[in-house]
């Protein structure tokens, strides 16, 4: 029984060590900005050139701003898509705000930043920065433990009128073990985001928050669902929102 257990205990131990994650995370704000009057928050997202994107993962990543941002359930601030606000800009300015973007870019930012503000007090930029699983080498290891196994032994008992008799008695006895894991590779997830919040009128930086992720067998896309939602709490927070 007690070697069961101090096994079971190191195998625990070795699966808690495996699911821990390495989080970095920074954050800035601009304190003199009032933020109440921001009241409508377009929700850009961005990808870094030096993250591959599948399809899956680019409608899993759209899910999670329809799901995490744009249906979270804040009252004092109204999400809107950014094509919502392309829509808005194009039929405030009578253009083909899609095609115009293919064709004429410098054209297509300055009518955005001319007539953005007329619809959005803010611009949430949500950029993914790492979203990938990397293979970790670990060498074989070595490691004892020690475990108690039960022994039974006789000993004697004098009886009061002489004459002798035997009883066994259980003796624990402490037995060293060696254990070897071997050489095998890890799964490495990385998530990374940062969100920027900038003023519709001036361009001006309100918020930033970055949120780096390494995991021992986690998966990216859950990763990241979960920087949403801290970036979301951690939103609210600031805003005052109440959350439910």
């Amino acid at each position: 029984m007690g070697k069961t257990l101090v096994i079971a205990m190191c195998i625990l131990l070795l699966i808690s060590m495996s699911c821990l994650a390495e989080e970095r995370k920074e954050e800035w704000q601009e304190k003199a900005f009032d933020l109440k009057t921001i009241k409508t928050v377009a929700v850009q997202l961005s990808i870094n050139s030096d993250v591959v994107v599948t399809e899956i993962d680019q409608k899993k990543l759209d899910e999670l701003i329809e799901k995490r941002i744009l249906k979270s359930s804040d009252q004092r601030v109204r999400f809107i898509p950014y094509s919502q606000l392309e829509d808005g800009v194009g039929k405030i300015a009578n253009i083909d705000i899609g095609k115009l973007r293919i064709e004429d870019n410098i054209k297509y930012n300055d009518l955005m930043l001319e007539h953005t503000s007329i619809l959005a007090d803010g611009i949430l930029k949500v950029n993914i920065k790492a979203l990938s699983t990397t293979q970790e080498f670990v060498p074989v290891s070595v490691y004892t433990y020690t475990t108690y196994q039960i022994n039974y032994i006789s000993v004697p008992v004098y009886l009061p009128r002489g004459g002798i008799t035997y009883t066994t008695q259980a003796v624990q006895v402490p037995v060293q073990n060696t254990s070897v894991i071997p050489a095998h590779n890890d799964n490495i997830g990385h998530a990374g985001v940062e969100f920027t919040l900038t003023a519709s009128k001036n361009q001006q930086k309100i918020w930033l928050l970055l949120d780096m992720r390494d995991g021992k067998e986690k998966k990216p896309i859950e990763m990241t669902e979960r920087i949403f939602q801290r970036a979301l709490d951690r939103f609210q927070e600031l805003t005052n929102y109440s959350t439910r």
